[in-house]
């Protein structure tokens, strides 16, 4: 009964479109349960996340609740090996990305230079004069 009270008066005070987001550690499945039960029963939609489940000393419940809208839940965090292989996918993506995008412009060109020199004279500060040699690259030393 204390739980329904609560979650409907946290109902109340929250805005169509908002989250709330409690951690609590359950002793019991039937625990977590009740308190997700409670909670959807109040109105919320949105359900539980675990991170790293199969730990016995690092895993945490999170409750996501949600107000008025459906939106995925997020992917609780994994092991470090779970973890380990998703971001190597991901990495393995973005560097199809890049290949695929072919080569940026990594270096800034000469008018962006004196646009900068530009804007700190502005603010007062010492900057040197611009010349021929503004922007030039330096010779590379051994």
């Amino acid at each position: 009964k204390r739980m329904c009270v609560f979650f409907v008066s946290l109902y109340n005070c929250m805005k169509k479109g908002t989250r709330a987001v409690l951690q609590f550690y359950p002793e019991t499945a039937e625990q977590a349960e009740m308190i997700t039960a409670a909670a959807l029963k109040a109105g919320f939609t949105g359900g539980m996340v675990v991170d790293y489940p199969h730990s016995t000393r690092a895993r945490k419940h999170f409750l996501v609740l949600m107000c008025g809208t459906t939106v995925h839940l997020p992917p609780g965090l994994m092991d470090s090996t779970e973890e380990d292989q998703r971001i190597g996918i991901r990495n393995q993506e973005r560097l199809r990305e890049k290949r695929r995008k072919g080569k940026q412009r990594a270096v800034k060109g000469k008018q962006w230079v004196i646009d900068k020199k530009e804007f700190m004279r502005k603010q007062g500060k010492d900057v040197a004069g611009d010349s021929k040699y503004t922007a030039r690259k330096r010779k590379t030393q051994w």
